[in-house]
């Protein structure tokens, strides 16, 4: 919905495509990695261009953006936000 309402809007450069995700504590970070790299896909089908931003879970549990950054197909425009 986000990337079909800004899709043309020049003023808009990013997208975040998730924050504070839940739950917290996946047990399985693929599934977490999975959800990104399928988020990603489907903006790509409509705003090739924006950059998009992902990051680790909400709270504490910390990884490597060059392990969340592996598993997503397409790298463009893809920036990392932890906080």
């Amino acid at each position: 919905k986000i990337a079909t309402l800004y899709a043309n809007e020049p003023t808009v450069v990013a997208i975040d495509l998730a924050n504070e995700i839940q739950p917290l504590n996946y047990t399985d970070d693929s599934e977490l990695l999975r959800m990104y790299n399928q988020l990603i896909v489907n903006v790509r089908e409509i705003d090739k261009d924006k950059i998009l931003m992902i990051e680790p879970q909400g709270g504490d549990k910390l990884q490597k953006a060059s392990a969340i950054i592996s598993t997503i197909t397409d790298k463009s425009n893809i920036g990392f936000s932890s906080h």
